[in-house]
């Protein structure tokens, strides 16, 4: 199973979704929303079915890969349980993002201006540090 990252628009603007590449179909297949569909076939209300595949398949992949093997077999499942096309991508129409979200670095600057504002706040001034 190949596993990718698009950009997809949506209600809310575009948005990183995990898929599931098929170049023998010439396809991908997003599996967000394919869980959505899948969900909504098995009675779950719309507000269960958002919350659940928001669960299952954050926009991150680092964060659906640390489910552990769960997430895999969670996959397996709701690519078998394609019904419809709108899970299915054009592989040539999508627009692809790093298969992992880029790391982050933060340098805590703002710390500081933010522990001597807390401070003036609750107490007045800053307290100097003992020696």
């Amino acid at each position: 199973m190949k596993l990718g990252r698009i950009l997809r628009e949506s209600l809310e603007g575009a948005v990183p979704r995990l898929v599931v590449v098929q170049p023998e179909h010439e396809r991908v297949i997003d599996v967000a929303t394919a869980e959505y569909q899948r969900l909504l076939r098995t009675g779950a209300s719309e507000e269960a079915a958002r919350r659940l595949t928001s669960a299952f398949y954050p926009s991150s992949m680092r964060a659906a890969l640390a489910a552990g093997p769960i997430f895999l077999t969670t996959v397996e499942t709701t690519v078998a349980s394609i019904e419809d096309e709108h899970a299915l991508l054009p592989l040539k129409q999508v627009h692809w993002l790093a298969p992992l979200d880029p790391p982050v670095m933060r340098d805590y600057l703002v710390f500081e201006e933010h522990l001597q504002n807390s401070f003036t706040k609750a107490l007045g001034k800053v307290p100097h540090a003992a020696s």
